[in-house]
């Protein structure tokens, strides 16, 4: 069937074609990794010490065990917490329920007034949340 003649009869089956798209990006120091020993041995890049190469993690530029790998992640994660320093409060779980009491009666009294209750409400509620 010719080409033009499908996509006319058929309209969504350029969505089933698959383009060619770009080619990958392959970076030039892929392949720079230090050599694997004649004993199936590497060397860990932090640590320097050899270990089979079936133990080893493979990062970008070589080669690196768990204890180093590890050691990254706990030195990358977050710092200890201080228990000592910490600070815990109540809150201010009160300030709503009083701007409801506050308001309730107004806008039973004055229905227009609900508009401005509104506002004050987002408002009282946007300053505790910017506050923290």
């Amino acid at each position: 069937m010719d080409d033009r003649l499908r996509r006319r009869l058929m309209p969504g089956s350029t969505f089933l074609e698959d383009p060619r798209g770009r080619d990958p990006v392959v970076p030039a120091d892929i392949n720079v990794r230090a050599p694997v020993a004649d004993d199936g041995t590497a060397t860990c890049d932090q640590c320097s010490q050899p270990f089979p190469i079936a133990r080893l993690n493979v990062t970008a530029h070589g080669y690196r065990c768990d204890g180093c790998v590890t050691r990254g992640i706990v030195d990358a994660g977050p710092a200890r917490l201080d228990d000592k320093s910490l600070k815990v409060g109540r809150g201010r779980w009160w300030l709503m329920p009083l701007v409801i009491a506050a308001v309730t009666p107004i806008i039973i009294l004055y229905p227009a007034a609900t508009i401005v209750a509104v506002f004050v409400v987002a408002a009282v509620l946007l300053r505790l949340v910017l506050r923290r």
